[in-house]
């Protein structure tokens, strides 16, 4: 079959359109945005029961720095994002000071297709939840993934965005330590 000079237009068009889409797409996936929770907020409560079906409670983790991060297993930024929290939580936590805690909730998606992320020995250090309605991502103002908020140990937020960029690691490093203890002079 031979296409004409039209067609060959009509389909090159096409090319460029859905290239330039996909561009935007990976740029809005890829550039955090600022949420509706702001630094100094007071966190919303988050209550959920873990995968390994223990309760969870924000609120019992003051005293600690956390990272709240909602999730789900078919969005790339996501799967880009979370060994980047991994290996910064594990780092951190191997310092001195208050331990980081992660918790990663999983929202808008199938819980089997969540699995074989919550089963990787990598993120054993993360206690996970599911959110399949996204009710819990909803009450956060995660309308979009991923969203990752930093908790002080006072409760209060530090800094709320969406999207992942290559600094996350950097950021969360500045964060830890600035919400651990100064040691006196």
């Amino acid at each position: 079959m031979r296409l004409g000079r039209p067609a060959l237009i009509c389909l090159g068009l096409g090319i460029l359109v859905a290239g330039l889409q996909a561009g935007e797409l990976w740029s809005l996936w890829s550039t955090p945005q600022p949420l509706r929770l702001h630094r100094g907020d007071l966190a919303p409560a988050l209550r959920f029961r873990s995968t390994e079906g223990r309760e969870q409670d924000l609120a019992g983790l003051r005293g600690s720095p956390v990272l709240v991060a909602f999730w789900a297993s078919w969005c790339v930024p996501c799967r880009a994002e979370l060994p980047e929290l991994a290996k910064a939580v594990k780092e951190m936590n191997a310092e001195a000071g208050p331990t980081v805690h992660v918790l990663a909730i999983n929202t808008a998606d199938e819980p089997q297709d969540a699995a074989a992320v919550i089963r990787d020995p990598s993120y054993a250090g993360f206690v996970f939840g599911l959110d399949p309605d996204g009710k819990l991502a909803k009450a956060w103002g995660a309308d979009a993934l991923p969203t990752l908020v930093l908790v002080r140990p006072d409760g209060k937020i530090e800094e709320a965005r969406v999207g992942y960029d290559r600094y996350t690691s950097y950021r969360l490093h500045s964060f830890v330590r600035a919400a651990r203890p100064k040691s006196p002079a």
